[in-house]
């Protein structure tokens, strides 16, 4: 099976982290001990921090900060409309207002301008975001100062080595960042008696350093030998957490250029992209496009065996955040178009120049669902070669016409299995010059046209419509066209995917699947109804089908058959009559002779 790219995977130095956990194994501290010093320590020293304070996510950093602020019920507080949402339900949870600022065009990160719009007498503090690892905006910082209002940076994505300019930073190291506790956080302090509060917080308020000097004992001469002032929270760290930090550490600024070369490979090779754009920089935790087709090209790539996500969506679409809505043209018209493609220790330069050719086919040209032998998973080239293979059977002597031929590598086979002459038409130009490159062979003729409209000055003994017609709006004048184009007593090889697997709750064609390449699905029945509305005859013996199963419409019974009978795996992609309820189905319609 093909492999598939991930747009997140974690960095473990496996060697140094298990040498770092064995030693810890071997003494007394797997809670907060030791280690957890030592990773403070040589965090700050590599980026700059004179107080680093290690919590167990970076979460926890903004909620202590949140705390040393000193926020309030009635304050408000400027965030950015796109970001991870723990930060602002911590400010909910505090009685806190949140404004939404607007974000910037090319980075996602807050808008400097929005947030001096939306600042009152009442905002206390702003949260900025250096959202992928892209720097926040250096004009904030000193406009706050002058204005009395705290900046708290949120660089659980920026784990570039220098220190940034807040009040407070909040890292994270959960799993899938630069580098990663497993899960935990870093909140850097501007001041001694700030770091002294923070770390009695992090722990219940508890002094932990005068407890170890009293061999952790509570009480002493009927006394107690400390006491509790402010009420802290849990969220120290582990000594097992800080063991991946000191392993991982040392290799933090080949992490970030390794990661910057990868963001450089993508940039060299979308560059002329028409429809692309292009968002990255910093510490390159992210790599960020805009594309106005983004939910095609996301299932494109999906389907190319490439992960890509959206990763945040804006806050104020959940319902705890509905209230707090503002104006924010920006994130409005960011917000269809943005996507994130794979970034991480994983991915190759190879990977990206696949990913990269795979975009820039898509930007040059109407392409849909594909499919080239060789860059697609083993399952979908097996479907797609079964339904040319089972079409073969029909084509010897026959002229044929191949409609939606895509790549061009099923018309080839349909030639080569005796096929007098195959007329290839497809409605990309991009991919049609692809196919005339790669499979025209004599006797095969390649055209740009659509199934709609095409009105050759000649008609065909054979048509095949493999994986089309469901995304054809008008598919009835699509139909009607196959029929005019066929001799009489041709015959007609279409091919679907059956709504009854893909979208059993869908109730008709008049439905729009979540496939965006679909305009519609169909069942066997629906679109045999359809052909016999042109004209089309169909028997009994004409209805086939591959990766046939037992269907269950209940998903808990649907969940049990997979898992004895592991079905959807070993389905056949032999076609054959239909038995059971096949993953795609293949109609041979006759027009009468």
């Amino acid at each position: 099976m093909k492999k598939i790219i991930p747009i997140f995977w974690p960095y473990i130095p496996k060697k140094r982290i298990l040498k770092e956990i064995s030693h810890t194994l071997s003494g007394r501290w797997l809670g907060q001990g030791p280690k957890v010093n030592e990773f403070e320590k040589k965090f700050g020293e590599m980026f700059g921090y004179k107080y680093p304070l290690f919590v167990n996510s970076g979460t926890a950093a903004l909620e202590l900060a949140y705390h040393l602020v000193g926020l309030k019920k009635g304050d408000e507080v400027i965030v950015p409309v796109l970001n991870c949402t723990a930060g602002q339900t911590g400010l909910l949870r505090r009685g806190v207002k949140i404004v939404f600022a607007d974000i910037n065009k090319e980075d996602f990160n807050i808008s400097f301008d929005d947030i001096k719009k939306k600042i009152t007498g009442k905002t206390k503090a702003v949260v900025a975001v250096a959202l992928g690892g892209i720097d926040v905006d250096g004009r904030i910082f000193p406009y706050l100062k002058k204005h009395g209002i705290f900046l708290i940076i949120d660089a659980s994505q920026h784990h570039q080595p220098k220190a940034l300019e807040a009040d407070y930073v909040c890292y994270s190291f959960q799993a899938i960042k630069h580098i990663t506790t497993c899960d935990g956080g870093m909140l850097c302090l501007a001041n001694a008696e700030e770091h002294r509060r923070a770390k009695l917080l992090r722990w219940f308020g508890i002094d932990r350093d005068l407890k170890a000097k009293k061999n952790f004992q509570a009480w002493e001469r009927r006394q107690i030998v400390f006491d509790i002032e402010e009420a802290g929270y849990k969220c120290q760290p582990t000594d097992i957490d800080a063991c991946f930090g000191i392993a991982a550490l040392p290799d933090l600024e080949k992490i970030i250029k390794y990661r910057q070369e990868l963001a450089e490979e993508y940039r060299k090779n979308l560059e002329s992209a028409k429809d692309i754009k292009l968002v990255y920089g910093g510490s390159c935790w992210l790599f960020g496009i805009l594309c106005e087709k983004r939910d095609a090209l996301a299932a494109y790539l999906r389907d190319n065996d490439t992960e890509t996500n959206m990763v945040h969506l804006r806050n104020d679409i959940f319902t705890i955040f509905k209230p707090y809505q503002s104006d924010c043209p920006n994130m409005d018209w960011i917000h269809e178009r943005y996507l994130y493609l794979p970034l991480n220790p994983k991915v190759t330069k190879r990977d990206v120049r696949y990913i990269c050719n795979k975009i820039m086919l898509f930007d040059k040209g109407d392409i849909k669902e594909q499919f080239i032998p060789g860059q697609a998973s083993k399952r979908l080239e097996e479907d797609h070669l079964a339904r040319y293979k089972f079409a073969t059977e029909f084509v010897r002597d026959k002229k044929v016409l191949d409609i939606a031929c895509g790549s061009g590598y099923g018309s080839k086979l349909l030639k080569e299995s005796g096929a007098k002459a195959v007329d290839g038409v497809d409605i990309s130009k991009v991919i049609i010059d692809f196919a005339k490159t790669n499979y025209c062979i004599d006797g095969i003729n390649f055209t740009v046209a659509n199934a709609e409209t095409f009105s050759p000055d000649k008609r065909y003994d054979v048509i095949t419509s493999f994986e089309t017609i469901e995304c054809i709006d008008d598919f009835g004048a699509a139909l009607k066209n196959f029929y005019n184009l066929l001799e009489p007593g041709g015959i007609l090889l279409i091919s679907s995917p059956n709504r009854m697997v893909f979208s059993p709750k869908l109730k008709s064609i008049l439905e729009r699947p979540a496939n965006p390449f679909r305009a519609r699905e169909f069942t066997v029945q629906e679109l045999a109804q359809e052909l016999e509305r042109c004209g089309f005859v169909i028997s009994g013996d004409c209805l086939f089908g591959h990766r046939q199963r037992t269907h269950f419409h209940n998903k808990y019974f649907r969940r049990l058959h997979k898992t004895i009978f592991n079905s959807d795996v070993k389905a056949d992609p032999a076609v054959e009559k239909i038995k059971k309820t096949p993953r795609h189905f293949i109609i041979k319609a006759l027009k009468p002779a």
